[in-house]
C-alpha cells in the first residue's frame, strides 16, 4: 500500500496491486470544515485521475463526520462523475454505526451517479477489502 496524501483528517493510498484506492479518515474529521472537505475530495479525484483506479474503498477510524446535504450534492456533481471518468468503478463503503453517518454516505450514491458506480456498504473494513479484490480477480479472468 503506497500512501498518497495525508493530512490530519484523512490518509489516501494506492493498493496498485489491485487497483484500489483508499481514503482512511481520521480522528480529527469531526472538526473538519467545508472547505476541509472539499478540498480532501478534491484531492481524492485528482490522484485518481493521475492513477486511474477502478476500485474505491472508504471508512473512518475515527468519530463519526455527518456529511451535510449540500456537501453530498457537491460531491454527487463535482466529484463522483470525475473519479468515474478516471476509471473508478466500483465503491466498498465501510459504514459507521451511527445512524446520521450512515445515512449521509449512502445520501452521497444518488440514482444519477449510481449508474455510475457500483456500490456496496459494509460494517467490517476486511469484508469490503475482500469484496473489492474478489471483483479485480474475476475482471482479469474476463
Amino acid at each position: 500500500m503506497e500512501l498518497l496524501y495525508k493530512n490530519q483528517f484523512v490518509k489516501i493510498s494506492l493498493d496498485k496491486a489491485h487497483g484500489i484506492i483508499e481514503m482512511v479518515w481520521l480522528p480529527a474529521v469531526t472538526h473538519m470544515s467545508d472547505e476541509d472537505f472539499k478540498q480532501v475530495f478534491t484531492r481524492y479525484a485528482e490522484l485518481a485521475e493521475q492513477y486511474h483506479p477502478t476500485f474505491y474503498l472508504t471508512y473512518s477510524e475515527g468519530e463519526d463526520y455527518v456529511i451535510m446535504p449540500h456537501l453530498q450534492e457537491w460531491v454527487a456533481e463535482n466529484i463522483i462523475p470525475r473519479t468515474h471518468q478516471a476509471g473508478v468503478a466500483f465503491t466498498a463503503i465501510v459504514v459507521s454505526e451511527d445512524i446520521f453517518a450512515r445515512v449521509s454516505a449512502k445520501q452521497l450514491l444518488d440514482e444519477k451517479n449510481a449508474q455510475l458506480l457500483t456500490s456496496c456498504f459494509f460494517s467490517d473494513r476486511t469484508k469490503a477489502r475482500e469484496w473489492l479484490i474478489k471483483l479485480h480477480e474475476s475482471s482479469k479472468v474476463a
